[in-house]
Formats: structure tokens, C-alpha cells, sequence
């Protein structure tokens, strides 16, 4: 798919979760097939999420900066408040504010159009470019599993349908290589550390934490209807 609007081309490019599909969209003259290469390279990363967690990601737009300035990918639950908030920082031309207005509003109007969206995740093309592009993609994919699912709640006791008690921070290991996540509580951190790391395949962590996160998440609120089939064939020896 191909999405012109105000003169800004973006095109489209998935992967699969399951019967799900995630979406990327990549504004700014990018090369598609350079592009549709690097994506389809993480397939392996959204094979190791539960389908259904799809329902918790967002398009992911690729953008020459991150809207509200800073470094690192973003994730925005509310357009209708990203949209004014967009405006507002065109009106007094503030530098701060890192994706350029204009391709801002057409990604936020691409998305509306095209999925009935209400938020999205932006991954600001500095981060793109680094080799590691990877893990940011998957760490804003998590906070938004987290956000619909609830990976910081563990499973109520007596009842399914109601939220269960929060984890503690100390149920997750407080050092992951490679992870540094910088919003939300300390249990969001962790939580969401601990996802990307799992979804990374455990790079460079010990068996002994691979096992506790893992029998966590079994227990989350997130994980509720996943089968030990489905661990068993993407984790052997772990559970």
C-alpha cells in the first residue's frame, strides 16, 4: 500500500503475528526494498509474542524524529491529544518538537484513514539507522502489550475476568543486557526489559533469569490463555 497526503509518500510494509499483522509505515523518501528487507529480518522477534499481543502494537511509523523531541522510539496512546499537541508546537515553530510538523499530521491522517487508528509508535530514523534497530522496535511493541495487557499484573487467584494483584520489581531481573527502558514506573521497566528480552530470544542471559521471567509472564495477566505448547515450542527446557 501506498499512502500519498500533502505530498509526503509513505508505503507500507507487515509482518505476521498469527492471523494478525503488524504494520510499518515509512515516510521520508526511504528505500523500500532496503527497508521491507530490515523488517522482515525481525519476523523471528514477533514470532516469539502470543498472536494475540498484536492487538497491542500499533502501526509503527518510521519518522525523521520523535515527536516531543528526545532520543529513542516513542509510543502515543492518544492521537486526538499527540494531533493538538502537534499544532500547538507548529504555532510557535519550537525546535524540541522532533518529527517535522507536517509529516507528523500525515502520519497521524494515514493511520486514521487507513486503520481507524488511535495511536501509533514512532521509531525516529537515527534509530533506525543503527544496527540495533531491532530491540527498539520490539521495546515500543512491548509498552504497548503492556499497556493492553497488562504484563505488570499477575493472573487473579480466584477469577479470570478480574485484574490481578501487580508484580514486584524485584520478580524481574533489575539487569538485562542490552535493555534500558526510561518510561513509566519501575515495574513498567522492568516489565517491559524483561518482554523485549524474552522476545530477543534471551541474548546473554543466564538460564536461571530466562526461567524466572518466563515463569512469570506464564502467570501474567498478559499470558492468560497461552498454552505450554506454545512455550514449550518456542522455549524448550525452559518451563
Amino acid at each position: 500500500m501506498t499512502i500519498t497526503l500533502d505530498n509526503y509518500e509513505s508505503f507500507r510494509i507487515s509482518v505476521t503475528m498469527g492471523q494478525h499483522e503488524v504494520n510499518f509505515f515509512a515516510f521520508n523518501g526511504l528505500p523500500r526494498e532496503e527497508v521491507a528487507t530490515q523488517i522482515r529480518e525481525m519476523q523471528p522477534f514477533f514470532d516469539r509474542m502470543p498472536p494475540v499481543h498484536a492487538l497491542g502494537i500499533a502501526p509503527i511509523f518510521l519518522l525523521v524524529g520523535r515527536p516531543s523531541g528526545g532520543s529513542g522510539g516513542g509510543t502515543y496512546p492518544d492521537l486526538t491529544r499527540l494531533r493538538a499537541r502537534n499544532e500547538a508546537n507548529r504555532a510557535r515553530n519550537d525546535a524540541a518538537w522532533g518529527a517535522p510538523y507536517d509529516v507528523l499530521e500525515a502520519a497521524i491522517a494515514a493511520y486514521g484513514r487507513h486503520d481507524g487508528g488511535r495511536r501509533l509508535h514512532v521509531i525516529p530514523l537515527e534509530r533506525w539507522q543503527r544496527p540495533a534497530r531491532a530491540t527498539t522496535v520490539i521495546h515500543e511493541c512491548a509498552h504497548g502489550v503492556d499497556h493492553k495487557f497488562h504484563l505488570h499484573r499477575r493472573r487473579h487467584p480466584h477469577d479470570p475476568l478480574r485484574p490481578g494483584p501487580l508484580f514486584a520489581v524485584s520478580d524481574f531481573p533489575t539487569q538485562l543486557p542490552g535493555q534500558a527502558c526510561g518510561h513509566g514506573s519501575a515495574l513498567n521497566r522492568a516489565v517491559v526489559n524483561a518482554y523485549v528480552s524474552m522476545t530477543m530470544g534471551f541474548r546473554g542471559v543466564s538460564t536461571a533469569m530466562r526461567r524466572q521471567i518466563i515463569n512469570n509472564f506464564r502467570n501474567s495477566d498478559a499470558f492468560i490463555n497461552v498454552q505450554d505448547s506454545w512455550w514449550q515450542g518456542r522455549f524448550p527446557g525452559l518451563i
